[in-house]
């Protein structure tokens, strides 16, 4: 079984980092105490927060990359998948 391709992985690491940046930046009361103490702005984001901003950043993931990518892992699969994409 091989690795997902590196676009499906790419593609989400993009979307997360840009969530947590977007959540950093909305608990931003004040800029210069974030700037200087970036760790601990880090430290203001849970489990909680982490699990849902990864299942966001999935579900942005687009259908196409992800059915092209999974097209890779499961090569007999491929006429179920074209089936699902032509709906």
């Amino acid at each position: 079984m091989q690795p997902l391709d590196q676009n499906i992985i790419n593609s989400f690491k993009c979307r997360y980092r840009k969530r947590i940046l977007t959540t950093l930046a909305t608990r931003n009361e004040d800029s210069w105490f974030y700037n200087c103490f970036y760790n601990l702005a880090l430290k203001t984001i849970d489990l909680k927060d982490v699990s849902y901003m990864s299942v966001e950043s999935w579900n942005e993931v687009p259908q196409s990359v992800k059915l092209n990518d999974f097209k890779h892992l499961y090569p007999s699969s491929n006429l179920i998948i074209d089936q699902v994409t032509d709906k």
